[in-house]
């Protein structure tokens, strides 16, 4: 018995467009897969810099809302002795 004999130009052209449009999907999806990873990590590193810059603006409203609450209060008390004192 002979075995047939395989023309491999014949597989090739065959499956190269099939073997061409699996490893493009590979690619695509391995690019799509690194981009959106490098997009969370930009996202959760300007995420951190912004809560950080939102918490020292709070820092630094709470001297101007500590003399304002102090001011608030010594107005209330200096109403409240002059009605105690009429």
């Amino acid at each position: 018995m002979q075995t047939p004999s395989v023309n491999w130009l014949e597989v090739i052209q065959a499956l190269g467009p099939y073997v061409t449009a699996i490893v493009a999907l590979v690619v695509a999806a391995l690019t799509a897969w690194l981009a959106h990873r490098h997009w969370l990590q930009q996202f959760l590193t300007e995420k951190s810099f912004t809560l950080r810059e939102e918490k020292i603006r709070l820092l630094q409203d709470i001297p101007t809302k500590l003399m304002r609450a102090a001011l608030l209060s010594q107005n209330a008390l200096q109403r409240f002795a002059n009605e105690c004192g009429q």
